[in-house]
């Protein structure tokens, strides 16, 4: 078997605050294989964009990295200088933002901001040959008249197309992997299910590792090879989309897929998960699910579990459910 594109071990992330140090991500562990998407998902605050900013080294004061590594393609990026990582960003490792105005330039046109992201990588390229691999660049996300795009300027393409070239300039340097922030989120629901297909496709077709970052189930159950559920800081349970979906072993990650509205008899009460995701700064003892878990008992209010295989899967629960369980 080949590395993983991308390994990361025991990442932690604080971030420095008036009320003392906010663990935002606290020693995760996950890995992507070349082709292979993996699922990045939980609540609003669990950590998730923050795990993905780390990843791209994008965490600045008052946050740190605590500890951890993070490798792509076997060579570590925790601890190089800034200029060490932007040799690294766009080339091995980047990143598609949930608004793609935040990539964008907007009194540049599209083909100066495509050249220029090549250009840092490979400084010697002619523009003749860089306008070739940015109009290729736009067809493979699906924008018609690539030629004509290629003139304009971010206000000129809608919202779906500004996202679309912002996935493109992200693979323009054939990245070894994608971090992808909720970049479907504000689209329509068609437009949203075409940007999938081309990403996934791309993905495949480039052998280019995907981490997608959502708290839509419905999305990476179309998308995803492996999930890895993340809740207060951790992430909780880790296997193929079908075992997650289809057989969710931690109590959150049951109640997170009962809580899909197409999951719900119709007219009944949407299921939902009791209680609220606790304070970073006033993290519960124990594990920190146990204040909105049924199942939790006296070891689960003591002790944090660890992660631990059941079943296929990687789990930290003291008390996995058992087969076809519901939260």
């Amino acid at each position: 078997m080949s590395q993983p594109a991308l390994q990361v071990t025991n990442l932690a992330v604080s971030f420095a605050t008036r009320r003392g140090d906010l663990a935002a991500v606290r020693g995760i562990e996950f890995h992507v294989m070349p082709g292979e998407v993996l699922g990045l998902v939980g609540e609003s605050g669990s950590g998730k964009s923050i795990t993905g900013l780390a990843t791209m080294g994008l965490i600045d004061p008052p946050g740190r990295i605590v500890s951890g590594s993070v490798k792509v393609n076997g060579h570590e990026l925790v601890g190089l200088s800034e200029a060490e990582l932007r040799k690294k960003r766009g080339r091995e490792i980047s990143m598609i933002f949930q608004d793609p105005s935040t990539t964008l330039n907007p009194v540049l046109r599209v083909d100066t901001q495509m050249i220029e992201a090549l250009r840092a990588h490979e400084p010697g390229l002619s523009t003749r040959a860089a306008r070739e691999k940015c109009l290729a660049a736009l067809a493979a996300v699906g924008i018609p008249s690539p030629e004509e795009r290629l003139l304009g300027y971010p206000h000129q393409f809608s919202g779906g197309m500004r996202q679309r070239l912002a996935i493109a300039i992200a693979l323009l340097n054939r990245p070894a992997v994608l971090i992808a922030d909720e970049p479907t989120t504000a689209l329509d629901v068609t437009i949203q299910s075409q940007v999938l297909g081309e990403v996934q496709q791309l993905a495949a077709e480039t052998g280019t590792a995907l981490v997608w970052i959502t708290h839509d189930l419905s999305v990476v159950a179309g998308l995803a090879d492996r999930i890895a559920v993340m809740y207060a800081g951790r992430i909780v349970e880790t296997g193929t989309v079908t075992d997650i979906l289809s057989d969710p072993r931690h109590p959150y990650t049951a109640g997170l897929i009962a809580s899909v509205p197409s999951r719900n008899r119709r007219g009944a009460r949407l299921a939902q998960i009791a209680g609220t995701t606790p304070s970073l700064v006033a993290m519960p003892t124990g594990c920190p699910f146990h204040p909105r878990c049924d199942h939790a008992d006296a070891v689960c209010r003591a002790e944090v579990p660890p992660p631990r295989p059941v079943a296929g899967r990687t789990v930290a629960c003291h008390h996995p459910l058992t087969a076809h369980a519901t939260a």
